[in-house]
C-alpha cells in the first residue's frame, strides 16, 4: 500500500491516502487517476471501485458532511512516488504491518478494514526480520543482500537515494534468478522508513563505531538490522541519534576500516538466526 504522510491539517502527521476532491466534468475514476499523479508523480492502472464512507472533513472550523469513495490501484511498473504539495512523505508498507490507528479519518480506516478482509489470506504474517540499506551504491552488493535475504526469510529494504538502476544487470546477476522473489520496499528516504520503523521491530545499526561488538548483543523476537553506504557508511546524523544501538563487527587488522557491506548482512543475518534458534527448546 502507498501511504502518505500528511502535511498539514486535519489529521497532520497522520497516514493518508493518494486522492483529493472530484472535480466538475469527471468521473471519480478520473478523479484518482489525476490526484494520485498530482500527489505522488505516480501513473495509476487497473482502478477498481472497494467502497464509499461518510465522513465529516473540518476545514477552517467547518465540518462539512462527505462521501468519501475509495478504489485499489496498481502503479505502472518502474516509478518511484515523490511527496509533493501537502504531503511529507511518501511510504510504502504491507497492509498486515499497518496500525489502522495511524490512519486518518474514520472512512480511511473503514476502507483498509474492507481491504483487509478481501485481501490478506488468514496465515498471512508479516517478517519479523528486516535488512535496510540506507543510499546503498554498488548494485551487485544489494544483489547479495537481497539473496541473503530471501535465503534467511528476512525482508529487504533499500532507502533512496540509490547509486544505481533497480533494473541493472549487475543486480541481478549478484541476485541470480532469486532477485525477482526479494521485492524490496524502497523508500523515499530515511524520514519515510523511521516513521514505520517502531512497527517492524527494533533496530540496530552496523558501524566500525559501535561499543559493542554483535556477539554481545542479544537480539530480540523483531529485529531490523540497518547498513550504511560502502564509501562512507552511515549517515553522521544517525550515528548519533543511534549511538547507543550501534554494534560492530571486531576486525583484526587495525588498518581495515570496514567489512564489505553483503558480507556484514550475510553475518549479522545468520548470527539473528542462531540466537533465535538456541532459544528453542530441545525436544
Amino acid at each position: 500500500m502507498l501511504l502518505l504522510k500528511r502535511a498539514e491539517e486535519p489529521a497532520k502527521g497522520s497516514f493518508g491516502l493518494p486522492g483529493g476532491f472530484v472535480d466538475f466534468g469527471e468521473t471519480a475514476e478520473q478523479a484518482v487517476l489525476r490526484e494520485t499523479r498530482e500527489e505522488t508523480g505516480l501513473v495509476v492502472e487497473e482502478v477498481r471501485y472497494l467502497g464509499g464512507w461518510p465522513n465529516l472533513y473540518p476545514w477552517r472550523d467547518v465540518d462539512y458532511p462527505v462521501l468519501d469513495l475509495f478504489f485499489t490501484g496498481r502503479a505502472a511498473a518502474g516509478q518511484r512516488p515523490h511527496a509533493r504539495e501537502e504531503v511529507q512523505a511518501c511510504v510504502w508498507m504491507r497492509p498486515e504491518e499497518l496500525d489502522p490507528a495511524t490512519l486518518a479519518f474514520s472512512s480511511t480506516r473503514a476502507a483498509f478494514a474492507r481491504l483487509r478482509e478481501r485481501r490478506l489470506p488468514a496465515t498471512d504474517a508479516p517478517p519479523s526480520l528486516h535488512v535496510v540499506l540506507v543510499e546503498p551504491e554498488i548494485h551487485w552488493n544489494t544483489g547479495n543482500a537481497g539473496r541473503s535475504c530471501l535465503a534467511a526469510g528476512a525482508q529487504l529494504h533499500l532507502v533512496e537515494p540509490l547509486g544505481f538502476s533497480l533494473g541493472e544487470r549487475e543486480l541481478r546477476r549478484a541476485g541470480l534468478d532469486y532477485w525477482e522473489r526479494v521485492t524490496p520496499r524502497i523508500w523515499s528516504g530515511w524520514d519515510a522508513f523511521e516513521a514505520v520503523l517502531p512497527r517492524l521491530g527494533e533496530p540496530f545499526f552496523a558501524s566500525p563505531e559501535g561499543e559493542r561488538p554483535y556477539w554481545d548483543v542479544r537480539f530480540p523476537e523483531r529485529t531490523v538490522l540497518v547498513f550504511g553506504r560502502e564509501s562512507v557508511g552511515l549517515p553522521s546524523r544517525l550515528r548519533e541519534r543511534y549511538h547507543e544501538r550501534l554494534v560492530r563487527l571486531p576486525m583484526h587488522d587495525p588498518d581495515l576500516r570496514s567489512v564489505n557491506v553483503s558480507t556484514c548482512v550475510g553475518i549479522l543475518l545468520y548470527e539473528v538466526l542462531r540466537q533465535w534458534q538456541s532459544t528453542v527448546p530441545s525436544p
